[in-house]
């Protein structure tokens, strides 16, 4: 399943659209309780039950920026499916998804009551800066 990303700022309706194009030409028919989408604050999950005798599943569950769910929608075409995401605010979206390293914390939290921590620290950084 292949996705085109337009990120657009026009007027009001401020929107981050995915266009679900290979594959889905004439999507337009198929009945719409057949097209689940699921919005959050911060995911989307689309689910295509029965087109062509298969299912299909579109997930995003860490999207790059906050959006409105109640004003998101999916939109059937005769070339693809259209999943509109109202932005909460207006600025750009290099990408759909948030990168790892903004999900994970990059600092790993260390026990207090462990008296080896601080001589595993030292032992890891000489380990990695050799002997310099």
């Amino acid at each position: 399943m292949k996705a085109l990303i337009s990120s657009q700022s026009k007027y009001i309706k401020l929107t981050y659209r995915v266009y679900i194009t290979e594959g889905f030409a004439n999507i337009k028919d198929h009945p719409k309780e057949n097209i689940k989408a699921t919005f959050t604050n911060n995911s989307v999950d689309l689910i295509i039950l029965n087109w062509k005798g298969k299912s299909f599943r579109f997930s995003c569950p860490n999207l790059n920026k906050e959006i409105v769910p109640e004003e998101s929608s999916v939109r059937q075409g005769s070339s693809g499916l259209t999943i509109n995401l109202k932005k909460v605010k207006t600025e750009t979206w290099d990408i759909l998804y948030k990168k790892e390293s903004l999900i994970k914390d990059p600092t790993p939290t260390k026990d207090p009551n462990d008296p080896t921590a601080g001589l595993m620290d030292m032992m890891k950084q000489m380990y990695q800066n050799g002997d310099e």
